[in-house]
């Protein structure tokens, strides 16, 4: 398991965790609440969603990951974002966004990123919930714990990365 403040040195070969074999997945999903618990995701005003979060967006969208984002702004607010990053679905609520997924992706397996509310309802050996918490904050019930945004957006790179990779495999073999 990767431990808060645990240097790259530290950390096993992520081959050797569940992650790797989950994050292969053919139907994968990351569900991503844009202002979890004590870290918000993103940088920019309510209405604006940072450079660096669009193309992150674009990059998860690439490798076949479906993401969706939950965000609790104003209407009007959501609209704006919602514009911004077409290939994202929108919801206001966790459970929403998990019905919704399950009922459009059919055997799709989701990566719930959020505070330990997001991590209720997740299907056994289908999906991974990852709590979001500023360093030294409160403990969690996820089995994964993030340690701020910066973390969270470095998972994710990591997915494209490893997703990328295994389509670029799969298209030569």
């Amino acid at each position: 398991m990767i431990r808060p403040g645990s240097r790259l040195g530290d950390v096993p070969p992520l081959a050797e965790t569940p992650w790797h074999a989950f994050a292969r997945q053919a139907q994968l999903a990351v569900v991503l609440d844009l202002d979890s618990g004590d870290v918000p995701l993103s940088t920019s005003s309510d209405d604006t969603l940072d450079r660096a979060l669009l193309l992150l967006f674009g990059a998860l969208h690439s490798a076949r990951v479906q993401v969706a984002v939950i965000c609790r702004r104003p209407p009007v607010l959501r609209a704006a974002l919602r514009d911004q990053a077409p290939t994202v679905w929108w919801f206001d609520d966790p459970r929403s966004a998990l019905a919704s997924l399950r009922e459009r992706l059919p055997g799709v397996h989701l990566v719930v990123i959020g505070g330990d509310g997001h991590v209720d309802g997740l299907r056994e050996g289908l999906d991974m919930g990852l709590a979001v918490r500023a360093k030294g904050s409160g403990s969690s019930r996820a089995r994964i714990v993030l340690q701020g945004a910066t973390a969270v957006r470095a998972m994710l790179w990591w997915l494209v990365t490893l997703r990328s990779g295994s389509a670029a495999a799969e298209r030569r073999g």
